[in-house]
């Protein structure tokens, strides 16, 4: 397993399966089943082939839209689905079929690359929705206000060739500049073209917007993982979450900082 796919795993001691049947002996009383860990694979097809291949916790020998777990084994996704691998929609179908295959054994948490692309939902309303803000009046986004391509005006500036104000230029700016993922809408591109069996070129801006916007509509693949995933997981006295989490964050949950927001570790994952 890579590195980078561990780096964003956290909780209170290094989770190993031997330290995670531990913990859930401790739990239970009883001999742990075996679990199984991946995170970070932002559509890396390749790196989820691998994985697969060297599990201990899936049957061997299975297509990707077709994985099973071993009897007894469980599943944990740590977060990030997708933005950098060039196949975000070939692994979400290949998680959430392993998802519903096994609802209770596999566990999806939520990572930065998947929440964030809740965005989409309101800054890509087309005009004249009342949502579309113009290039020229955007003032970009809180975290990022410096830079020549920090607003959207900017960014359009600053390409080489012409690009109109609309919701495919739109989404090419939050990409690039910050979401963190500037091959993401180019990669988009390549994944449909190879999924409809035609060149690259014959899939314009605006089926790769469609793609997008639709993955989040009702029924779409990453609405799906959204809705089935979680921000974090206590499994057999382990805590799963994507990225950090500081021991004084532990029962905080934003807009109930006064009383009653520190409710237990239990309660508060639930």
């Amino acid at each position: 397993m890579r590195h980078r796919r561990l780096s964003s795993f956290a909780a209170a001691c290094v989770a190993t399966p031997r330290t995670l049947r531990h913990a859930a002996r401790l739990a239970t009383g009883r001999a742990a089943p075996t679990w199984g860990y991946v995170t970070d694979v932002e559509g890396d097809t390749a790196f989820w082939e691998s994985y697969c291949r060297l599990s201990a916790v899936l049957e061997p020998g299975r297509a990707l839209d077709d994985l099973a777990l071993r009897p007894g084994c469980h599943l944990v996704f740590g977060g990030d689905s997708v933005d950098k691998g060039g196949g975000d929609l070939a692994f979400l179908d290949s998680l959430l079929r392993l998802k519903r295959r096994h609802p209770s054994r596999v566990h999806l948490l939520l990572g930065n690359r998947d929440i964030n692309k809740m965005r989409l939902t309101a800054e890509l309303a087309p005009p004249p929705s009342a949502l579309w803000l113009p290039a020229a009046a955007h003032p970009g986004v809180y975290w990022r206000r410096s830079g020549a391509t920090a607003t959207p005006a900017g960014w359009l500036a600053a390409q080489a060739a012409p690009l109109a104000d609309e919701p495919s230029s739109r989404l090419r700016w939050m990409l690039s500049d910050n979401m963190g993922s500037p091959r993401a809408f180019e990669l988009r591109r390549s994944e449909l073209a190879a999924a409809r069996g035609v060149e690259s070129g014959a899939l314009s801006d605006r089926d790769v917007l469609r793609s997008f916007a639709g993955s989040l509509e009702r029924g779409g693949a990453l609405r799906s993982f959204l809705q089935a995933g979680q921000l974090c997981a206590l499994i057999g006295g382990t805590l799963f979450v994507h990225g950090g989490l500081k021991p004084d964050a532990v029962g905080s949950v934003p807009g109930r900082e006064g009383a009653g927001a520190r409710e237990g570790v239990v309660a508060w994952v639930e």
